[in-house]
Order: structure tokens, then C-alpha cells, then sequence
């Protein structure tokens, strides 16, 4: 799976990541993520904020 920034935000790359499902020790059900690529390769810059305009309801 890959990660993505909100809609409207411009994108250079996207992040590869893992999904892990399974069981515990307890047999309860479990997803997990974890990055497919290492730290140091991973440069993470803040996302901006993206606001949507007011709607009024009539």
C-alpha cells in the first residue's frame, strides 16, 4: 500500500508501506503498517493545511 497526502496537496513521491494482518497470542485479529523502506531514505516535509469551504444548510 502506499501513503498519500490529503486532496489538493501536491505530491512528489508517495511511501511504500507494509500492511501485516493477523492473529496475536490471544487469536484476536490485528492489521498493522509499517514503512516497506528504510528511515533514511524517507524525507517527510508537513502537510498544509487544506480547508474546504462553508456550506450553509437550508
Amino acid at each position: 500500500m502506499y501513503r498519500l497526502d490529503p486532496i489538493g496537496y501536491q505530491q512528489e513521491y508517495v511511501i511504500p508501506y507494509f500492511m501485516v494482518i493477523g492473529t496475536n497470542s490471544e487469536g484476536k485479529p490485528f492489521a498493522a503498517f509499517t514503512r516497506a523502506i528504510s528511515e533514511e531514505y524517507i524525507l517527510e516535509k508537513p502537510v498544509p493545511q487544506v480547508t474546504a469551504p462553508e456550506t450553509t444548510k437550508q
